[in-house]
């Protein structure tokens, strides 16, 4: 009797445990079960919300579950990504564009009414999810702060851009520029190679920011191996597969992959850099007299004896974050600017040689390798409208993200708050409902006399297979243009802060430039692709001959 209990509590116990074990079994499962149903239902509503919302406005194209859009540009060269997003903009209404980027709502805009409304705002002023990857480089500096942050920064930062110390600048200007011209005469042996000018520009532009607005000379065009320059590219270009990739957004999937290594090894160059920037600079001030500070710098130092509201010094990192975003900005923009600016002048030998004439008209014959002074870069109004005509045709930025803090009316239809505002400024400046002949390189299109009449003695274009164009055909739409049909500075409270030293130092640089070399075109402009990495670069480079005049 004894052993047949203990059978039998044996058997029972083992029945227990199985039950115990199916019962915690089916729990978990059913426990799974529903996380996959309430994720599903989560990802469909939201999906249904995006179909609800891109259904009232032109769209990009059917959207995806999880992907949105990014089907189009994912496997796209980045060299194409552009004529994509041209391509589906010419099927709207030329104002607006629907889309999504994962599950993210985007609202992509290319006309000076739909422009308007977010960047004259004072409300949607923080930066879209598309500046997120930027994070590690730049941290929070004023690129990428918002709210009460990028307030102060941008009230303490606006005296370094005073018009006292821009002209103070001019001395630099000249000393880097004409460095850059032997560089350009040296190395394309007087015109007899062919040169791609890009990281000629980015080197200069680099010196003149370091030492203008960082106050540390580090002679940068005397360097042949400098590894700053080759790892901003490198880092852009990762920065764009990363943001055409939604499964690369998020931080967490990023992490897990071996592009995150990639860009550890590009942080440890950029943030060394800087750091050693800082640092130099630091050291000159202890051992600088008290007022000697500010004569050949502002930016830095004002960031060096900086307090905040608490009377606290600024800390390294708040430093850094600052120093990192305007060597960047400060220099690779200014780069692609000229750089693009070149090509098309070596394409149109008659803006270039009316440009050297003007300089002739400014610096007299037997002045002509004279150095630049303040007043000369007002005389130079042709010189301006070329700036201004390449910046038309290729922005430095070439896209402005901000998300929506509320709802917002645009052509009568909700956009909803969260979404991603895109202003396609590269779209913008060619919509041909706002330019006459908007893929057309007119200089004089900025000039105020500009009209039919005058225009035929002045139209030229990028494309010279085109170039038997009825010119008096057209009309000067751009006497009557929208603030906010030409933005390559961005607009409203969040535009570039360093507009007007950029604007100077181009006209410094190129005024040097043209006097001393004529620029023979060995790439033709359609053949020179333009390439998104936060900046409008181009793709494989732009090659030129430089000859001596």
């Amino acid at each position: 009797v004894s052993a047949q209990s203990s059978i039998h509590v044996f058997l029972c116990r083992e029945v227990w445990e199985k039950t115990a074990n199916y019962s915690e079994t089916m729990l978990i499962l059913s426990l799974l079960v529903l996380a996959i149903t309430g994720v599903t239902i989560q990802v469909l509503l939201h999906y249904l919300k995006l179909l609800l919302y891109t259904r009232r406005f032109p769209k990009a194209g059917l959207i995806y579950p999880l992907i949105g859009n990014a089907n189009k540009l994912y496997d796209v060269p980045p060299e194409e990504i552009l004529p994509v997003i041209l391509k589906l903009a010419m099927k709207t209404d030329l104002r607006k564009m629907a889309a999504a980027l994962g599950t993210k709502s985007i609202m992509m805009v290319f006309h000076p009414e739909t422009t308007e409304a977010i960047l004259s705002s004072n409300l949607h002023i923080g930066k879209s999810v598309e500046y997120d990857p930027l994070n590690d480089w730049l941290g929070g500096g004023l690129l990428l702060s918002k709210g009460a942050k990028w307030k102060s920064r941008r009230k303490m930062l606006t005296p370094a851009f005073h018009f006292r110390i821009l002209e103070d600048a001019m001395i630099t200007f000249n000393k880097y520029a004409n460095n850059l011209t032997q560089s350009l005469l040296a190395d394309g042996d007087c015109g007899r190679a062919s040169l791609d000018i890009f990281p000629f520009m980015a080197k200069c532009t680099l010196d003149i920011i370091l030492e203008s607005a960082m106050g540390t000379g580090w002679f940068i065009q005397s360097q042949k191996s400098m590894d700053y320059p080759q790892v901003v590219n490198a880092m852009l270009r990762l920065i764009q597969h990363r943001q055409r990739s939604p499964w690369l957004m998020p931080d967490i999937l990023f992490n897990l992959s071996p592009w995150k290594r990639k860009s550890d090894e590009y942080l440890s160059v950029l943030h060394g850099f800087s750091r050693s920037v800082i640092e130099q600079r630091r050291n000159e001030m202890k051992n600088s007299k008290s007022n000697d500070l500010g004569k050949r710098t502002a930016f830095l130092d004002l960031l060096l004896q900086a307090r905040t509201s608490e009377g606290q010094e600024l800390s390294n990192s708040d430093i850094q974050e600052e120093v990192d975003t305007f060597m960047f900005e400060g220099h690779d923009t200014t780069a692609c600017a000229l750089s693009w600016t070149i090509l098309l002048l070596a394409n149109h030998p008659e803006e270039q040689d009316r440009l050297y004439e003007e300089q002739i008209d400014i610096f007299g014959q037997e002045n002509i390798d004279g150095l630049i002074e303040n007043h000369h870069l007002n005389q130079m109004k042709h010189l301006e409208y070329c700036i201004k005509e390449a910046l038309r045709l290729y922005p430095s930025v070439p896209v402005y993200g901000r998300t929506l803090e509320s709802d917002v009316k645009l052509d009568g239809e909700i956009v909803p708050k969260g979404t991603d505002f895109l202003v396609i400024s590269y779209l913008l400046h060619r919509n041909p409902l706002i330019w006459d002949r908007p893929n057309d390189f007119l200089p004089r299109r900025f000039s105020s006399d500009f009209s039919s009449g005058s225009s035929s003695t002045t139209t030229t274009t990028t494309n010279k297979n085109n170039s038997n164009n009825n010119n008096n055909n057209i009309e000067p739409k751009s006497l009557h243009r929208s603030p906010y049909a030409y933005v390559p500075f961005s607009a409203g409270p969040r535009n570039c802060i360093g507009q007007r030293f950029a604007m100077m130092e181009e006209k410094a640089i190129l005024s040097t430039l043209v006097r001393k070399i004529k620029f023979v075109a060995i790439d033709r402009v359609e053949d020179v692709k333009p390439v998104i990495e936060i900046v409008t670069r181009p793709h494989r480079g732009i090659h030129v001959q430089c000859v001596p005049r």
